[in-house]
């Protein structure tokens, strides 16, 4: 069954949409009012003349070729027609359009669109999600993203790092140099502030990292892929965590390798994982990445680490659930 979802087609209806709405009336389709709605999930009427509401999605998308509400209907009405070739290039469209909504360059759109494809089993599973897809992402939900994670999600990932970093600076007994890839708006570095001499950060999202700066906490923050901006360096941390980031990534060979490469010899990567069961690494539908634990074990063996903690933890909520999450430590 289809949920139904309003679009925002009101006063501010382009004449094109206008048309568009009243030849679905015509052609059998009820409109929720108010406000008056025009969506795919109005389709199910089996008595409306579904080739004339395929036209009048046409004729919609001749004045207005990136209207979503429009391209995502004609996808539903060829599937449910029994034309699963020309719904898949609608929906092919309409990825399109949402990711020339993300404002991003066309050298970064095909790659973007094949990643939402994939992400609904329409294409090839890719090897981790797009890094300007990722950048713009997270731009978006900067401003209430602390929000988000703490009060809807009861997400608890900065706590548990922190944790784990506190049990290493007491072994060590002094202060660490931590580097936190994917930081986000910083909370991490906030958690871990006391035990830390050093803290760098990076992150994908620049509006993300000048909330990150605002809490005063880490000593410099880069723009930039963690792969990419841990290449150059060798041998310069303690400690490297990953709080709810690898979840963007199914490869995690490259991420693994730099990070060895860039901790001191009995440094640690203490990170989360979204615990996934396939072989390896899975997409799921909303985007992310799960990741098996034999894959995890794998990887460490493969880079010369131990694993010294592996337990599963409440990371955050999914639809009031909490999701199947681990938290890992491993010593170079």
């Amino acid at each position: 069954m289809f949920l139904e979802k309003e679009n925002n087609l009101n006063h501010t209806d382009s004449e094109a949409e206008v048309a568009c709405r009243q030849a679905m009336a015509n052609a059998g389709f009820a409109f929720g009012s108010p406000p008056a709605s025009f969506h795919w999930s109005q389709l199910i009427n089996p008595q409306g003349d579904k080739k004339a509401a395929i036209a009048a999605y046409e004729t919609l998308l001749f004045s207005e070729p990136n209207n979503k509400s429009a391209l995502e209907g004609i996808a539903y009405l060829y599937q449910t027609m029994g034309f699963p070739a020309q719904a898949q290039q609608y929906r092919k469209k309409l990825r399109y359009a949402e990711v020339k909504e993300l404002g991003l360059s066309e050298d970064k759109q095909n790659a973007a669109v094949e990643f939402l494809l994939a992400k609904t089993g329409e294409a090839l599973q890719p090897d981790r999600m797009p890094s300007a897809l990722i950048g713009v992402h997270f731009d978006k939900f900067a401003d209430k993203f602390d929000d988000l994670l703490l009060e809807s999600l009861q997400y608890s990932g900065h706590e548990l790092i922190r944790d784990q970093v506190a049990e290493l600076y007491k072994s060590e007994a002094r202060l660490l140099s931590v580097l936190d890839i994917g930081c986000g708006t910083g909370l991490v570095g906030e958690a871990i502030f006391e035990f830390a001499d050093t803290i760098h950060g990076i992150d994908l999202s620049e509006k993300m990292i000048e909330i990150a700066k605002q809490r005063n906490v880490y000593d410099h923050l880069f723009v930039e892929d963690c792969a990419v901006a841990m290449k150059p360096i060798k041998q310069e941390y303690d400690v490297v965590t990953a709080a709810d980031v690898l979840i963007y990534q199914g490869d995690l060979g490259e991420i693994f390798a730099r990070t060895y490469d860039v901790l001191y010899d009995k440094g640690e990567f203490v990170f989360t994982t979204e615990v996934g069961h396939s072989k390896d690494f899975m997409l799921r539908n909303y985007g992310r990445y799960q990741h098996s634990d034999e894959y995890i074990q794998k990887l460490a063996a493969q880079n010369n680490f131990s694993i010294i903690y592996d337990e599963e933890v409440e990371l955050r909520k999914e639809r009031g659930v909490y999701i199947e999450a681990k938290l890992y430590r491993l010593k170079k």
